[in-house]
């Protein structure tokens, strides 16, 4: 899982990395299984444009199932 903060840098494995380093990581990772899916969790004051990069650049490393978790606060309730 990828987690992307509020700055737009992103954690991997418990720690912060760089964007390259993503890219490195997760396409030795994808080497390994060429259809794993890839999951984008953002800190809810990220803003929209930082995630859109963050998964183009997954993209770029390979990552052919990105899937972006989101939490549905208040949906439940009907606001």
């Amino acid at each position: 899982m990828i987690l992307v903060r509020a700055d737009g840098m992103v954690g991997l494995g418990g720690r912060v990395v760089s964007h390259p380093e993503m890219i490195r990581v997760v396409r030795a990772l994808l080497q390994e299984n060429p259809s794993a899916l890839v999951q984008v969790k953002a800190d809810a004051d990220t803003e929209a444009n930082v995630v859109i990069e963050v998964m183009e650049k997954l993209r770029e490393a390979g990552a052919g199932y990105l899937v972006l978790l989101t939490k549905d606060e208040g949906l439940a309730e009907g606001r």
